[in-house]
């Protein structure tokens, strides 16, 4: 036989001999562990606007005002969380 054919026959039993192998199989069953999922609380409803704002339309846009000539790039956010806009469909807009 050639040698470069032997090597291939020899190279090819080595592969199919590793293949298939489980290990680590000693007839004991594995448990998987038990685990409690985490407990998460529900995020409580803060924001960052006054209730002055939150009253009327006049007051809402008062407060916008006093927020973009105050904000700057690197101040933190502003937290809204639950606050509404307030509406008003009675007064005429302001020119």
């Amino acid at each position: 036989m050639k040698p470069k054919i032997a090597m291939t026959i020899l190279a090819a039993a080595l592969l199919a001999a590793g293949c298939g192998s489980g290990g680590g199989d000693d007839g004991v069953a594995t448990v998987p562990p038990t685990t409690t999922p985490p407990t998460t609380t529900p995020p409580t409803a803060t924001t960052d606007v006054p209730a002055s704002a939150m009253a009327s339309v006049d007051g809402f846009i008062a407060y916008l005002r006093q927020v973009l000539a105050s904000s700057n790039e690197v101040s933190e956010p502003l937290l809204v969380g639950t606050a509404v806009a307030p509406t008003d469909e009675t007064s005429e807009p302001a020119p």
